[in-house]
């Protein structure tokens, strides 16, 4: 193995380790469709993420109360924090392992295809009239 392939292998498995540790988190409920909301990628520890979203009008204003229903789960109450300009809304999320799983492949085939074409040293032919590459 040479210089190239191995520095290829390390890269591969530090991405791997990165991929890893913070893997894409989706909603732990769907919503009233059947669909699960895509809320990024975090650290995998992570049980809740903070959104941040547009602040509600006022009761006056006739907004929501600042203890409001979740989407899509009217018996399920979403706990509000005020911001400045914004709120954050507190969901419970957990790891979408059909992603990290495409992701981790992705990534291994990559690592397998850098490593394979590093080992190839491209050499120069001087013929007569042309160069030629030959592997």
């Amino acid at each position: 193995m040479n210089k190239q392939q191995l520095l290829s292998m390390w890269i591969g498995i530090f991405l791997f380790i990165v991929v890893g540790l913070f893997p894409p988190f989706i909603d732990s409920r769907a919503t009233k469709n059947g669909i699960y909301l895509y809320r990024g990628h975090h650290f995998y520890l992570v049980s809740n993420v903070k959104v941040r979203e547009e602040k509600p009008m006022s009761l006056q204003q006739g907004g929501v109360p600042l203890m409001a229903p979740l989407r899509g789960f009217p018996d399920t109450y979403k706990s509000v924090y005020k911001g400045d300009n914004y709120q954050y809304t507190t969901y419970p999320i957990k790891i979408d392992y059909y992603r990290l799983q495409l992701q981790l492949l992705l990534l291994v085939v990559l690592t397998i295809g850098m490593i394979i074409t590093a080992g190839y040293q491209l050499k120069l032919i001087k013929t007569n009239h042309t160069d030629k590459l030959e592997m």
